[in-house]
């Protein structure tokens, strides 16, 4: 797993917290101790803790991932955790504020799980199908099908087309040819 893959949950949070605030992309990782970045750096700590499964220490070094000379140890995520929801408790329109930036950025996440969790479910009945077959021959066909359509990913959903309208054709002239005459309620004359 690349570092791009194991962080897009943080990179998705970050963006949100920074798009909704008008900031730079990497406004939250910068070297400074000024309230407006610390502020807004607590906030996403406190959404990584909330939304990830990550230790503490990770979502420190996406920090430096993300710029920052040095990563943030695990005292201070859990700090700045401690403080947003300190803050939260005390204060209703900072509470609601953190509220609208959790669900969205929960939707989001929900989101990228489900696509995440679809993709396996594909992933796992290609193998399936791939590990039951015995013709070395299709097997060998079906991946250089496979490669083909990796180098040319636009051309899957116009290959899914064609082969959906081969098959419906092909059903209907099976169709056609089965029909009896008590099919068509044609009598003999």
């Amino acid at each position: 797993m690349t570092l791009d893959e194991k962080y897009s949950v943080l990179d998705t949070i970050s963006n949100i917290i920074t798009k909704k605030y008008k900031k730079e992309k990497d406004f939250l990782f910068l070297n400074t101790r000024r309230r407006e970045v610390c502020d807004l750096r607590k906030i996403f700590f406190y959404m990584a803790t909330e939304f990830t499964k990550m230790s503490l220490q990770t979502i420190g070094n996406y920090s430096q991932y993300r710029g920052r000379e040095k990563p943030h140890n695990h005292a201070s995520i859990l700090y700045s955790a401690a403080r947003v929801k300190d803050w939260m408790s005390v204060d209703k329109s900072y509470s609601d504020e953190v509220e609208e930036l959790r669900n969205e950025i929960k939707y989001y996440v929900d989101y990228e799980q489900y696509i995440f969790d679809e993709a396996n479910v594909y992933k796992k009945n290609i193998a399936k199908k791939a590990y039951e077959e015995d013709d070395l021959w299709f097997i060998e066909r079906v991946s250089k099908i496979t490669d083909k359509l990796y180098e040319n990913k636009n051309l899957a959903d116009i290959l899914a087309d064609k082969i959906n309208e081969v098959i419906t054709i092909h059903k209907r002239n099976e169709g056609l040819h089965q029909a009896t005459q008590e099919d068509t309620r044609l009598g003999v004359v």
